[in-house]
């Protein structure tokens, strides 16, 4: 009889945090590995905790986090000028 592989406590957590965000943003495990350029049954591996997830896509993983911050942040300044842009143009506009 073959002994159960163990699963590594902060693989596992790592693993299941990846899937929660997966599920989480809608994307099926194909898109998701399109995105970290792995294959879908190593994503899927990865998310259960069956193999340790190597550091170059733990890095890749890190690297869209902080992009993904960074394009909200400029998003809601946008979004934040913007509004004040049409406050200033309904102003000038209603001046006669």
């Amino acid at each position: 009889m073959q002994k159960p592989k163990t699963i590594d406590a902060t693989t596992g957590r790592v693993g299941c945090a990846l899937r929660v965000a997966r599920t989480a943003n809608h994307m099926s495990a194909e898109e998701a590995s399109r995105l970290l350029y792995i294959m879908p049954d190593e994503l899927i591996q990865y998310e259960r905790g069956l193999v340790k997830i190597p550091q170059d896509i733990l890095e890749h993983l890190l690297m869209m986090g902080y992009r993904m911050i960074h394009f909200l942040t400029l998003e809601k300044r946008y979004r934040f000028q913007r509004r004040i842009y049409h406050k200033i143009k309904d102003i000038v506009t209603e001046v006669p």
